[in-house]
């Protein structure tokens, strides 16, 4: 077939990655085109295809992606003019729209959403916005891959039209991480203090940090480790300062400094704004980590990851929009229902978490056959 061409709106992602390296293994052509973040710029592209840099974005001001935008929207063009190209696939709504600027033609579009930018029900202005464009984007794909069950369940019921255009690939570990770090068979919890850890981007303070400030006044019983990047990293500095038993371990790479993260902790703290509409709905891959590396979690109530914690026994879910959740919670912490929770991880079986891109493959070589 011929080549698809990537616009990745961060190459550092591991699911960018992960994608990446799937196409190349099917021996499908791959030409990247891809920006940079702030984030993640740790976990180095190691994939043998063709990449072409198209700089560095900001996270949040989009307004200030115009130039580099402007600089990727030529260097495609040119590209395509060159080189015979039959797909794009495309990361993210603002590379999607890059890609119907290049002109897609006769071309097919891949377009993949890990996080839903807007409320459907919502109408404000930013929203029709986003949902206008969406919709434009969505009239032109041809396989439209989520990454949550939550996220197809909203699209099939908002636009049922485009369900059959969909393809669930979600969050799990890679393929080859049992031939990296092959599995425990029982937990590795502490005997010390209890040690919870926060692992990856860090955001949603307002629920991360009344947990931080509990555990950091519970210094013989407690320990909370954090493993990132992201924006209040300076106070994060301050509680470290404050504080015996919080640290801070900076970024760190992603598959391969895992282990080395999820074996310094008992409890993995994935609590998130349960008000937030994407999260109410997301599933990230914390949850398929923890459960390979036998962390139990602490999630937030009310969302689709805390109906899988809980129905799977698995670890706990609190709500952060309660007055004292943090003190609650740590309260009512028992070692004993780490460790069992922890053996629950580790005997779900293997095949359930690590990544299958198999469907998405197919659905690749059904239109490939009919061009």
């Amino acid at each position: 077939m011929e080549k698809i061409l990537v616009i990745a709106n961060n190459i550092n992602l591991p699911r960018v990655q992960r994608r990446i390296r799937a196409l190349h293994y099917a021996n499908i052509p791959v030409a990247v085109f891809a920006f940079q973040r702030d984030l993640f710029k740790i976990n180095r592209f190691q994939v043998n295809v063709e990449l072409y840099s198209l700089g560095e974005i900001p996270n949040i001001n989009y307004l200030k992606r115009i130039p580099a935008f402007k600089n990727a929207f030529f260097r495609i063009r040119a590209y395509q003019k060159y080189n015979p190209v039959s797909t794009f696939y495309c990361f993210g709504l603002d590379s999607a729209l890059l890609a119907l600027m290049c002109g897609l033609g006769k071309r097919k579009m891949i377009y993949e959403i890990a996080d839903l930018r807007y409320d459907f029900q919502v109408k404000n202005l930013k929203n029709k916005i986003i949902s206008s464009a969406e919709r434009r984007v969505l009239g032109r794909t041809e396989i439209l891959v989520l990454t949550s069950e939550g996220h197809f369940e909203q699209f099939k019921r908002i636009l049922p039209r485009i369900a059959n255009r969909i393809t669930l690939i979600e969050n799990k570990v890679p393929q080859f991480l049992p031939d990296l770090y092959p599995r425990v068979n029982k937990p590795h919890i502490s005997r010390g203090r209890i040690r919870l850890g926060f692992i990856g981007a860090i955001r949603y303070e307002a629920c991360l940090f009344p947990l931080i400030e509990e555990v950091g006044l519970r210094e013989d019983e407690l320990e909370f480790h954090i493993y990132g990047d992201g924006r209040n990293i300076a106070r994060i500095a301050e509680y470290c300062q404050t504080f015996r038993n919080i640290f801070y371990h900076g970024p760190f790479t992603n598959p391969g400094q895992l282990k080395e993260v999820y074996e310094n902790i008992d409890l993995n703290i994935v609590v998130y704004d349960n008000l937030d509409f994407n999260v109410r709905r997301a599933i990230p891959n914390k949850l398929f980590e923890s459960i390979y590396f036998g962390v139990p979690l602490v999630v937030s109530d009310n969302t689709l990851l805390g109906k899988k914690v809980d129905s799977l026994g698995i670890g706990f879910t609190i709500d952060p929009q309660i007055n004292g959740y943090a003190r609650n919670f740590i309260d009512n912490l028992r070692r004993n229902e780490i460790f069992e929770k922890a053996n629950i991880c580790l005997n779900i079986p293997i095949e359930a978490i690590v990544t299958d891109h198999s469907p998405l493959l197919k659905e690749i070589e059904k239109f490939s056959t009919h061009e």
